[in-house]
């Protein structure tokens, strides 16, 4: 595995490549689920590219961005076993030579970020559209990979490739859980012994909204209650939407569904969510 800090020097590696490159961003604190990635991307025999970049712009607090864990020789070894052939370690003015605040031009995401998550965060997904894009102009890759627990963020990447006319296929992979069905995320560690027993219900309790939502849709207000009788942090929202458009689905919509859901604990703020596709057959009449 070659490490590399500069842009110039990853260019000129991957033109020397002959292989298909395939590439997986992270912000590192890496776990079973960014090497699940890595694992679907290598499945091809590409030569797989991960960045690791804390991006601040998509931070809505500065305290969040911080705090964010830094696990970087941890991370080195595990990219490397995962089989990861070049990993990408820009410095903040690497990536903003004018300082995150200075470029002239910035992604403005301007639908299916005023629900879920982005209802929550104005700006964030502004943010991960621009590093986004800067990383799938540097990369150039085929295919990147994204994680479907943050199913928001493949929503948004997905559609600013399509907008674009970027050539590079998204692929979502599954999202890795522990033994007892909590979602793998770096906020794990932040949960204290009772909230860490409390988190495995999120998961519990989407599966049973999923099935009482086949049979009679409810409203995201009485989602977010369902949700919150289930679990002890606080829920932010729970609701079903459209995938990847994050609309409200029609009662005749055929597709694919997302139920989502956000909780709030003292100093971890989760997110999960369970995908399905509505067939004709299960519409509600």
């Amino acid at each position: 595995m070659k490490l590399i800090k500069s842009i110039h020097e990853l260019r000129t590696a991957l033109q020397r490549e002959e292989r298909p490159v395939s590439f997986v961003p992270t912000m590192g604190a890496l776990h079973p689920g960014h090497l699940a990635l890595v694992k679907e991307a290598a499945a091809n025999n590409d030569a797989v590219v991960m960045s690791i970049f804390v991006n601040p712009l998509q931070f809505n607090d500065k305290r969040d961005y911080d705090a964010y864990p830094e696990t970087l020789d941890d991370d080195i070894s595990q990219a490397e076993a995962a089989g990861v052939a070049y990993l990408f370690l820009p410095a903040l003015n690497e990536l903003y030579p004018a300082g995150p605040d200075g470029m002239s031009t910035y992604i403005h995401v301007t639908k299916g970020v005023d629900v879920l998550c982005g209802a929550h965060r104005p700006g964030h997904f502004n943010g991960v559209a621009t590093v986004v894009m800067k990383l799938l102009q540097i990369v150039a890759p085929e295919r990147a990979y994204f994680g479907r627990k943050d199913a928001q963020q493949a929503a948004v990447v997905e559609n600013m490739v399509q907008d674009y006319h970027v050539v590079t296929d998204i692929v979502t992979v599954p999202t890795v859980r522990e033994s007892d069905g909590l979602a793998m995320s770096s906020r794990n560690v932040r949960l204290n012994p009772e909230e860490r027993a409390d988190a495995p219900e999120i998961y519990r309790a989407l599966q049973k909204m999923k099935a009482v939502y086949e049979q009679d849709p409810f409203s995201p207000e009485t989602g977010r209650g369902m949700l919150q009788r289930s679990v002890n942090g606080k829920v932010e929202y729970a609701e079903v939407r459209t995938y990847p458009e994050l609309e409200l689905p029609a009662d005749d919509y055929q597709g694919k569904m997302l139920l989502a859901c956000a909780v709030q604990y003292d100093h971890a703020r989760l997110i999960d969510n369970i995908m399905w596709t509505r067939k004709e057959e299960e519409h509600v009449s």
